[in-house]
């Protein structure tokens, strides 16, 4: 993998030390009088936002549109697959490889048309972020629309941004008020990178919903003329199948883009903010309030309908005997089957019915259900061709064993962010982290559900379950374990999350979360000058343990985007780092805090976090004294090495060295050699 970016550094943007008082006096009072006084305005370079957008908008999508045409197709070679294996137990099949065929062939033949035509065309309604783009003020209203209700929704004046084409007369809309657009470039730029990724994971279940899937014979005629080739009729109703598939998009994406608008807060900084409450703490950035909802909605749509896989201890049974044994298992329902669902792992997928469909084969109802909220998301029907071979127990029990490894493996991130594999967004209290996450769980559980990368799990499995075969030995498959978890980590970490390497997402979002310290830092200043000085503490540990951070996180950025040479080295020591960032990033948040120490269990916190700090510093420091005296061995062995080498070719070639120049040449590359090794004889005392 060619190198994406270079090692960066915060440190590039100094910290104001807390201990320099020639800077103007500010408290948090005088702060909240200037910006009441501040009228509401445009930002500077308003009338730039519109082309702005327009350029972003285009290039995202485009990335859309490619990687939704790229899942699309990799369905359509899993379904042909499945069909061509075995036509007459998967002919049932066809409908779905028909829509997903007309859905590729939409996407390839209006994406032209789609990256500059957006906004009211061929069921793409890209209206609000050019609502914020085009609008010095808006209006806010609610609106009721398809029978679902959206509040506080920014409704442009401008062509184009006044939803009226999208609605169509069909919404009802009460304003509530006028509002002036206060959006800064950096964040209306956030918004629009948010809205394309989140129609990046949402666009796919948009467009394939199995509630819209139309039914052979129902709603459109097929005709086999032999067994690879068939024709079949336009959907009932409609002149096209491009017709069907923008009838039944144009409400989804109208609603997903009301979302959008719906869910965008006005920071603080960029409205009137009457608000005289000191800024809240978060767990993570103190003064960074993150939302109390996730939308999990889209999320829950796009969810792959996996298949069951028969546990091994009842691969022996015939139809009849699992079918008994289901019914009669009560709770443990559950041991029967198994999932490959090592990363999503918020979702338990459980067979809820059986039904016997002849002598090898049985229709199960597959119900996914959100662990945290105890809720059903949603159900599907799946066929289970049954097999009680031994190569078949041999080959289900590798496949469990890989999935446990690969889930093992990734719910290490999870622990390194502090959840458990139930994956409680809401834990994490700031918002680009936690979204950082979501965005990567969605697109690992598409990476992982490619059809490349399910060849390349078979080819393991099979080799597995031949080495299980000829051994009865569970330690037989250890290799090809390793081997999958390698083909999990590297399939994710040459994959993209909206342009960037699919690792880098935690880092950048840390290195977020450092340059809004910076301005909390700043803002509460005399509560952190006063805290640590009632409390007879060195200020200077804050500069210290931030350009600390600051390293730590650069380094991290830059090892998330260059070549590995040992992936699964890589992985501990990435998620180790994640785990040391989140808990010195809580220690920064407890010291620089706007709370006063009045309360007992505060003012123990913060001294806690004073002694992590202390203690960390020291490490650190002794840590790159040890780097430090490593290198200076290394150099030191180096040039003793060099050094001896040339005293022995001085010696043999003495006396064909008779020139002075040569002689000259000698001297100073021996005092060279000297001046490397006391270099390094003082970097090893030091």
């Amino acid at each position: 993998m060619k190198l994406k970016t270079k090692l960066l550094s915060l440190g590039l943007i100094p910290l104001l030390p807390l201990s320099v008082v020639s800077y103007k006096h500010i408290t948090k009072q005088t702060i909240r009088e200037d910006k009441e006084k501040e009228e509401p305005k445009n930002a500077a370079g308003f009338d730039t936002f519109n082309e702005l957008s327009k350029k972003k908008i285009e290039e995202g999508i485009e990335k859309v549109l490619n990687q939704t045409i790229s899942h699309f197709d990799n369905e359509k070679k899993k379904l042909e697959k499945l069909i061509n294996d075995d036509f007459v137990k998967n002919v049932s099949e066809i409908n779905k490889l028909i829509y997903v065929q007309s859905i590729l062939q939409y996407l390839q033949a209006n994406k032209s048309d789609l990256k500059t035509n957006h906004s009211n065309n061929k069921g793409f309604n890209v209206v609000f972020p050019y609502v914020l783009a085009k609008n010095k003020n808006y209006e806010v209203s609610k609106v009721k629309f398809d029978n679902e209700e959206f509040n506080s929704i920014k409704i442009g004046k401008e062509d184009g941004t006044d939803y009226k084409k999208q609605f169509n007369g069909k919404a009802e809309i009460n304003k509530t008020k006028d509002e002036i657009n206060t959006i800064k470039k950096d964040r209306l730029e956030k918004m629009i990178e948010n809205y394309l990724g989140a129609l990046n994971n949402d666009l796919k279940s948009m467009l394939y919903d199995e509630k819209n899937l139309p039914q052979i014979g129902k709603d459109f005629k097929l005709e086999f003329k032999n067994k690879n080739q068939f024709e079949f009729s336009n959907p009932n109703g409609f002149k096209s199948w491009d017709e069907y598939i923008i009838a039944k998009l144009n409400p989804k994406f109208i609603k997903f883009d009301l979302k959008q608008n719906e869910n965008f807060e006005v920071e603080e900084n960029e409205k009137e903010n009457n608000n005289n409450e000191p800024i809240a703490k978060p767990d993570l950035v103190p003064g960074d309030k993150p939302s109390e909802t996730i939308s999990l909605d889209e999320q829950v749509r796009s969810l792959p309908e996996l298949r069951p896989w028969v546990s091994p201890e009842y691969v022996s049974s015939d139809t009849s005997s699992l079918k008994n044994a289901f019914d009669s298992a009560g709770q443990n329902k559950n041991n029967i089957f198994f999932f490959d669902n090592p990363i999503n792992t918020r979702y338990q997928y459980s067979v809820t019915n059986l039904e016997v469909e002849g002598s090898n084969s049985l229709k199960a109802t597959i119900s996914i259900t959100d662990r945290l909220e105890n809720k059903g998301a949603r159900s599907y029907l799946k066929k289970i061709a049954i097999n009680t071979s031994d190569e078949q127990k041999a080959i289900n029990l590798t496949y469990q064993k890989i999935i446990e490894s690969n889930k093992q493996t990734f719910n290490k991130i999870y622990a390194a962010l502090g959840l458990d594999d139930k994956i409680n967004y809401l834990d994490i209290k700031n918002n680009n982290l936690r979204d950082s996450l979501f965005r990567m769980v969605a697109a690992g559980v598409q990476v992982t559900n490619k059809f490349e990368y399910a060849e390349a799990t078979n080819k393991i499995l099979a080799s597995g379950a031949e080495a299980y075969l000829n051994s009865n030995n569970l330690t037989s498959i250890d290799k090809y374990l390793n081997k999958a978890k390698y083909l999990m980590l590297s399939s994710l970490y040459s994959s993209q999350i909206n342009g960037e390497w699919y690792f880098s997402a935690i880092p950048y979002s840390f290195r977020d979360a450092l340059l809004r310290f910076k301005e909390i830092i700043r803002l509460n200043k005399d509560i952190i000058t006063k805290n640590f000085t009632d409390s007879k503490f060195d200020l200077g540990y804050i500069n210290a343990y931030y350009e600390m951070l600051n390293k730590k996180v650069a380094k991290l950025i830059a090892n998330s985007t260059q070549r590995v040479i040992n992936l699964h080295v890589w992985y501990q020591s990435y998620v180790n780092e994640i785990k040391e960032i989140m808990s010195q990033l809580g220690n920064l948040a407890l010291l620089v805090d706007n709370k006063p120490l009045s309360a007992k269990e505060t003012k123990e916190n913060f001294e806690k976090a004073y002694a992590n700090v202390q203690q960390e510093i020291k490490l650190n420091s002794n840590t790159n004294k040890v780097s430090l005296k490593q290198f200076g061995y290394a150099i030191l062995g180096i040039s003793a090495i060099i050094l001896l080498a040339l005293v022995i070719f001085l010696s043999i070639k003495k006396n064909q060295i008779k020139s002075i120049k040569a002689s000259a040449i000698s001297i100073v590359t021996i005092s060279l050699i000297l001046a490397i090794a006391i270099a390094s004889i003082i970097m090893i005392i030091l």
